[in-house]
């Protein structure tokens, strides 16, 4: 059937980014100021067309989690830490402050701002 979701042969679930799914929840859960951040890196992370692959979540790629995984941890089956899960969302959101202090200062336009 057309538009169906199909299964992705070349993953591995035992060591991919949905065998991570329950350390960055944890990690996130008792931490509500890091959840709209952690929402937006999973949607920046998301594979293109996630919907349309099983599982039905948004997850990155095979190759973007190997990647990022050997060059944070050294290998490519490695699982992050809840601890880096946390410094990664909190270095994120300090970042994303920090660009949009620097846009005020520009005097980029802001919502208030335009009439």
């Amino acid at each position: 059937m057309a538009g169906s979701p199909t299964p992705d042969p070349g993953r591995r679930w035992a060591t991919g980014p949905l065998s991570a799914t329950g350390v960055v929840a944890a990690a996130v859960a008792p931490r509500p100021r890091l959840w709209r951040v952690a929402l937006r890196e999973v949607l920046r992370l998301a594979r293109p067309g996630w919907w349309r692959r099983v599982p039905l979540l948004p997850l990155p790629s095979p190759g973007l989690w190997k990647f990022r995984m050997t060059t944070a941890y050294g290998s490519p089956t490695a699982r992050p830490t809840p601890e880096d899960v946390v410094s990664f969302l909190e270095w994120v959101d300090a970042l994303d402050r920090a660009a949009r202090h620097q846009q005020r200062r520009e005097g980029a336009p802001t919502a208030a701002g335009a009439r």
